[in-house]
């Protein structure tokens, strides 16, 4: 994404659902080939569509949700690029694995509010397919 929207969506002290939908509205309006506000990503198969669009856009309300509500443990978690239906099977790890990727905070020590891998911590600005 580029620096005006990464701004805006590493501002998590400011982020509101109401920003969050007027950021999915802007970026329909981009999808649908109108005039948008922002500089959105091209619509590239996968990193364009609409479900990579509204994980990234859910993320920075999740670490503000984190962050005001403290007495709540909330983990991200990313299952990976899981061969399932929703890929027609193309993903490079199994179901399975993506499954215990998921389920580990249910088991495990974590910090609230953070970006989950397999277990491990990584950033949320990490790119998508290096994960």
């Amino acid at each position: 994404m580029n620096d005006e929207i990464r701004n805006e969506f590493e501002d998590i002290d400011n982020v509101t659902w109401e920003k969050v939908e007027r950021w999915m509205q802007d970026w329909e309006t981009f999808a649908a080939g109108k005039q948008s506000k922002a500089q959105w990503i091209s619509l590239d198969e996968p990193v364009g569509t609409m479900y990579m669009a509204s994980k990234g856009m859910l993320n920075p309300w999740l670490r503000n949700f984190a962050k005001t509500h403290k007495e709540i443990q909330l983990a991200v978690v990313c299952p990976g690029y899981c061969a399932t239906d929703l890929n027609g099977f193309a993903g490079t790890r199994p179901a399975e694995k993506g499954g215990e990727s998921i389920i580990w905070p249910t088991f495990n020590e974590f910090e609230s509010g953070k970006f989950y891998y397999d277990g491990k911590e990584v950033g949320y600005d990490q790119p998508v397919f290096a994960i």
